[in-house]
This record gives C-alpha cells, structure tokens and sequence, in this order.
C-alpha cells in the first residue's frame, strides 16, 4: 500500500477514536428568518469568489435546517433558530473580511489562502472551518452553560439531516483518486465514516461550549487541541483531494 494512502487511511481511524432568548417563532417568522440567510447565501453562490462553493453547500444546509426546525417543540425550534442568528453570520463575516481585503478569522484562514483550490477542497475546508471550529464559538455566544446542555440532545438529533449534506459531498469524492482508493480499501464504508466524523465534530463542539462554562482550564487545553486537529485536516485535504486529470 502507498505510504501516503496508508497515513490517509490511519488518519481517519485515529481521528474517529473517543477523544438569551427572544421569545418563540411561529412558523412563518422561522422562514421569513432562514429565507434572508439563504438569499445571501445564493447571491455568494453565484458570485465568482471562492466563496462560492462553501455558499452553495451551506445553502442546502440552512435549507434543511429550516425544514427539521419545522418539526421540533417550539423551545427546540426556538433554540435552532437563534443558534443559527449566531452561527451562519460567522461565514458572512469570514467572505466579507476576504473581500475587504481584513484580517481573516482564523477558523477560515485555510479556506481562503488560496483561489486555486478545487470544489471539493473548498467545501471541505469550510465544513471543517465551520462545524469544527465556529460551532462552539456560536453556542456560548447565544446560550448559557443551562441552555446547551438542556439542548444538547436537540443539537445531535439534527445529524440525521445533515448526514444528507455529508453524503453530497462523500458522492463527489469519487473523482478523486486518492479517495477513490481509499474508498475501494474501505469497501464503500467509509461513507459511515464520513457521517461519524461530522457528527464527532458537532458533539465536540458542543461539549467545549460546555466546558468553557463549566472547566475554563480544561476548555483552554481541549481548545487548543481541537484546532491542532482542525490544522491536520486542512492540510491532509490541501495533501491528497486532488481531482483525477481530465
């Protein structure tokens, strides 16, 4: 087996080893809300920035989050929608500082240190900037320690939706050797483990959120390990996504 496939390969298992309100919104308030974020979102996707790419797939994202919000209780429906006042205006202020020509928040500076990147690394790179490093800064932004832990469960049982995203983009990586290997050596099961990846993501997040309420010290250190991790996967991304030639 090649040496960089073999460390692709171990890096995947090391990685998925355990490591204020504003009142309620009816239904029509909730889309009104959401619709604003998707119309800013399509007019970035049909930009010519790079920022295009993460546009488009967040755009499905905000969109099905709008429909699973639609079916939660509404103190549930009401926490996703203020998360989301907090957390999808964290990429908007990361393509306005790029296009401004302003320091880059640092989450997103791997995104954006290059315009020569192909789709798929920069949907990547902005899924691993946005899940895995803005989430827990969106939580204790919006919340208290109470509100993210009474609304932990809420926050994990949207991974059912988003394994739709997850699969969009685990479908495009079979133009891409490297993953098209990794794929075949896996056996198709790697799907799985892209799905586990987010969702391990997604609950870090949300117990850094937890732990800068409740053990400072400790949410330092776990910090500054999660964005070590963060680091390693924008460079195995920048290493081995590589489109086959056409």
């Amino acid at each position: 087996m090649p040496l960089r496939i073999y460390l692709l390969l171990l890096f995947y298992l090391v990685t998925f080893l355990p490591i204020k309100g504003q009142g309620q919104n009816d239904t029509a308030n909730q889309r009104q809300f959401n619709q604003s974020y998707l119309d800013s979102l399509l007019s970035i996707e049909n930009g010519n920035r790079v920022s295009k790419h993460f546009a488009g797939l967040y755009r499905q994202t905000v969109f099905i989050t709008n429909q699973f919000a639609s079916t939660q209780k509404p103190t549930a429906q009401d926490f996703t929608i203020q998360l989301d006042d907090a957390f999808i205006p964290i990429f908007f202020q990361a393509h306005d500082a790029y296009l401004k020509g302003k320091e880059i928040p640092a989450n997103w500076k791997a995104y954006y240190q290059s315009d020569s990147l192909n789709s798929l690394q920069y949907q990547f790179l902005g899924m691993n900037a946005h899940i895995n490093g803005d989430l827990h800064l969106a939580l204790i932004q919006q919340f208290g320690y109470d509100s993210i832990k009474a609304h932990k469960k809420d926050l994990m049982s949207f991974q059912k939706v988003l394994n739709k995203i997850v699969d969009s983009v685990y479908e495009q990586t079979k133009a891409y050797p490297e993953l098209k290997i990794f794929h075949d050596l896996t056996l198709g099961t790697n799907r799985i483990m892209a799905r586990e990846m987010v969702r391990h993501w997604r609950r870090r997040q949300i117990n850094l959120a937890l732990l800068y309420y409740h053990k400072p010290k400790k949410y330092q250190r776990r910090f500054k390990h999660v964005q070590s991790l963060k680091a390693k996967w924008d460079k195995a991304v920048l290493d081995h996504f590589h489109r086959a030639a056409i």
